[in-house]
């Protein structure tokens, strides 16, 4: 309609003007031309545009059959309220082992089935510097604890919440065996210092686990994993080097044997039981100190006392006479001494196994999964469209020509 416009006017004008119409003439193929380019149907471009559904939509081509896979998960995790005891020298002592946030990592072997998986897993957790207290009376000083660690090896059971999308939360339960080493860890107790001697103790582990899956394609999943481990007791077996002290609470009697082997031509004693009244049978406290009574001096008391074996042991010694070849003979002599209550003596110490446990354990680990003997994605394929796509069709449009004016 515009073209139609153009020209009218320039028909208009050439009547008036002669020499305007072989002008309007070149300028009318200016204004066919450019209507003609406008109406050229132009290449459309392709859309760039980025679908965020491919994000979240599972397509039918990328399910997945099942089988086994391989899973690697490393992360962090810390294991805490561990619960400390032993007796030692007849007291009870207590206390606590916290470790502090260290490595954490997790691989094995799982299967799919349907929904559901199953995992056998080895696990590692670093304990680095774990604080160990343990505390009783006699007090307990310079406790020491290097790095300690806990191996797992568990079986788990895990459901997959089917979510018809590429996100798949996950929940399931563990349970095998966790192994606990506590490294270099001693305390001292008086003159006594104890040191953990069999370092790696076994005991139940179980717990829980929830998780977030990604479906990167149809071999690989990538997750987000968060769990709980409950482990069981251990009792870990101690070392002592030094004596103990402590006082006797009621009266004791501790008996020593001497061996030894020597010529025949120097025995003094026959073999039997012999009374020794150089031996102290008690003492009496005084003003000015305790006075020793032998067994000699007790025997010797006016109407005398029943100074027999049964109540002054100590009085008596027990020799024990082998013989040997080449004119030796073995000596065996058996001493009895009474010990009396309020004594400081050193003995060796008296202690039992220090029990761990049970403690708690808490992660969060990032990972994948590769799925095994999974089909390749060749079903991806570009569509025909039924209907060709509309060729356009430039329509050559007569030039008018310009209508002359009449002269």
């Amino acid at each position: 309609m515009k073209t139609l416009l153009s020209l009218s006017v320039l028909s208009v004008f050439s009547l008036f003007d002669p020499g305007f119409a072989g002008e309007s003439n070149d300028f009318a193929k200016t204004i066919t031309l450019s209507e003609t380019l406008r109406n050229k149907p132009s290449l459309a471009q392709a859309d760039t545009t980025y679908n965020l559904n491919d994000l979240v939509e599972k397509d039918e081509d990328e399910e997945r059959v099942d089988g086994f896979y391989f899973p690697l998960a490393i992360g962090g995790q810390q294991f805490s309220g561990f619960d400390v005891n032993d007796t030692i020298n007849r007291q009870n002592y207590s206390g606590s082992l916290n470790g502090r946030f260290g490595f954490s990592g997790e691989t094995g072997i799982g299967y799919k089935v349907g929904d559901f998986r199953t995992e056998l897993l080895y696990g590692y957790s670093d304990m680095p510097g774990p604080d160990f207290d343990l505390s009783g009376v006699p007090n307990v000083s310079n406790q020491k604890t290097g790095n300690a660690n806990m191996q797992t090896l568990t079986f788990g059971l895990l459901y997959d919440i089917d979510t018809n999308s590429k996100w798949t939360p996950y929940v399931g339960g563990t349970i095998g065996a966790g192994w606990l080493n506590l490294g270099d860890t001693s305390f001292q107790v008086d003159n006594v210092k104890y040191s953990v001697k069999d370092k790696s103790q076994s005991a139940l582990v179980y717990g829980g686990k929830v998780g977030l899956s990604y479906q990167a394609s149809r071999k690989l999943d990538v997750f987000v994993e968060g769990a709980y481990l409950r482990t069981g007791s251990y009792n870990i077996e101690l070392d002592a080097k030094g004596k103990a002290k402590r006082v006797v609470e009621e009266p004791e009697t501790v008996t020593k044997t001497k061996t030894e082997i020597v010529d025949e031509k120097f025995i003094e004693k026959e073999e039997g039981t012999f009374f020794d009244p150089n031996t102290v049978a008690f003492s009496i406290p005084g003003a000015e100190g305790s006075s020793d009574v032998t067994c000699g001096e007790i025997a010797e008391l006016p109407g005398g006392l029943d100074i027999d074996e049964a109540f002054f042991p100590q009085c008596f010694t027990k020799i024990e006479i082998e013989k040997l070849i080449d004119e030796k003979v073995k000596i065996t002599t058996t001493t009895t001494e009474v010990i009396e209550v309020g004594t400081i003596i050193e003995t060796n110490p008296d202690y039992g196994d220090l029990d761990f446990g049970p403690g708690n354990g808490w992660s969060l680990k990032v990972g994948f999964r590769w799925f095994f003997n999974q089909p390749n994605n060749n079903s991806i394929s570009m569509e025909k469209s039924s209907t060709s796509d509309p060729v356009s069709e430039v329509q050559s449009e007569s030039i008018p020509v310009p209508v002359r004016g009449l002269w």
